[in-house]
């Protein structure tokens, strides 16, 4: 067990990295003009593209951001970042799916996510940062071949067979009841399968003054 949580906490700092370096940058979508921020980090490609149609992409206010922003569900954006991704890299994985700042909200959406993916043949991992109709490659990197291996036992499988964030989330009863007591307070949302024996789950955390409330819930959709 202890194996296993050292593997994800190694894997996923590489989001939590990318995000924790993002707050700035995506926080100029609220509006008041601010510069971007032109941290190495989030040098890259960018890329302009149209989230499907048939996401579930629609404004709503919620957890630190404002209603000018388009807040999207978690798997809003798999099929643009997937795009991108094949772009960058023909055989990308998709492995792990992030908030990109701490604003997710009690309707399940965020302002921003990032959709993080690896490539077997290059041994290189790659974050895409999905913010509205738009597209960003913020992080890149070369992995162990150790590294590569253990991501790709715990790949996300097709969405088609993933629940998203705002059907989750209605599962996740403390961690909602919170975020609609406390309007405003900051909380996180991903899914992957590092801490939940290769079964995908989404972790939802609204941070609190004094520690925070986190649930896990299945994210497979039941066979029929």
């Amino acid at each position: 067990m202890m194996g296993k949580r050292h593997n994800r906490i190694q894997v996923v700092a590489v989001v939590c990295a990318v995000a924790a370096c993002l707050i700035t940058l995506v926080s100029s979508c609220s509006g008041g003009g601010a510069a971007r921020s032109s941290s190495p980090v989030a040098k890259g490609t960018s890329f302009s593209a149209t989230t499907s149609s048939d996401s579930d992409s629609s404004p709503a206010s919620g957890g630190g951001g404002t209603q000018a922003e388009d807040r999207t569900s978690g798997l809003s954006g798999i099929e643009s970042a997937g795009r991108a991704a094949d772009r960058w890299r023909k055989d990308a994985k998709l492995y792990a799916v992030a908030t990109a700042k701490p604003d997710f909200g009690p309707d399940g959406r965020a302002s921003a996510w990032l959709y993080s993916y690896v490539s077997p043949s290059s041994r290189a991992y790659a974050s895409f940062l999905v913010r509205g109709g738009s597209i960003e490659r913020v992080q890149q990197g070369r992995l162990p071949e150790a590294r590569v291996k253990d991501i790709l036992r715990h790949v996300l499988p097709a969405r088609s067979r993933l629940v998203d964030s705002t059907t989750a989330l209605g599962k996740a009863d403390r961690v909602r009841t919170y975020l609609k007591g406390h309007p405003g307070s900051r909380a996180t949302a991903g899914v992957d399968s590092f801490s939940t024996d290769g079964k995908p789950a989404w972790i939802f955390t609204a941070i609190k003054k004094r520690g925070a409330v986190e649930q896990k819930i299945p994210a497979l959709k039941k066979s029929s």
